[in-house]
């Protein structure tokens, strides 16, 4: 179970404007278990994604840079010659308020050897808790998982089992 106060999966057909999808990408919720637990040997297959919230929008202003920092550091205060700031821009984004996932998915291995089984990451040998079920409860993570831009940090538990995903299927 995910869940943020606010995220943004941007949509790739408006490109200045940030504009979210009304739901987590297959590739969000990847991102998202990779920083959990992220081993070579395998992938992670999202099988579904459950909206537990209300799609609910709301509109910031963010300040972005225009361009990506090279071998000079990037000085924002800067001014080109008609006055205004060279690398800052003020850009509009429609991102959702109070996201919450549940992310049902399995590991997909090319090669299974007797030393990294699925079981040993997902846990399904009886008596035997596996890697990343141990991590979710413990909240260990690689680094900090986040709803589509690195500013909407998520927190990640599991499921109560009494959540109810919305009516709406999208």
């Amino acid at each position: 179970k995910v869940t943020a106060d606010f995220a943004c999966f941007t949509r790739p057909d408006l490109r200045v404007e940030r504009m979210t999808y009304p739901c987590m990408t297959p590739s969000a919720a990847r991102g998202i278990l990779d920083s959990i637990l992220w081993k070579p040997e395998f992938q992670w297959y999202v099988r579904r994604i459950i909206v537990l919230n209300p799609i609910r929008y709301f509109s910031i202003k963010r300040n972005e840079i225009n361009s990506k920092q090279g071998k000079t550091p990037i000085v924002v205060d800067e001014v080109n010659n008609r006055g205004k700031p060279k690398y800052r821009a003020q850009r509009n984004s429609v991102v959702l308020k109070d996201a919450a996932y549940i992310i049902e998915a399995s590991i997909y291995q090319n090669q299974i050897s007797d030393k990294n089984r699925p079981e040993k990451y997902i846990g399904m040998n009886i008596g035997k808790e596996g890697i990343f079920p141990r991590r979710v409860k413990k909240g260990q993570c690689w680094r900090r998982p986040y709803l589509g831009v690195r500013e909407f940090a998520a927190e990640f538990t599991e499921p109560e089992g009494t959540e109810q995903a919305i009516q709406e299927t999208i």
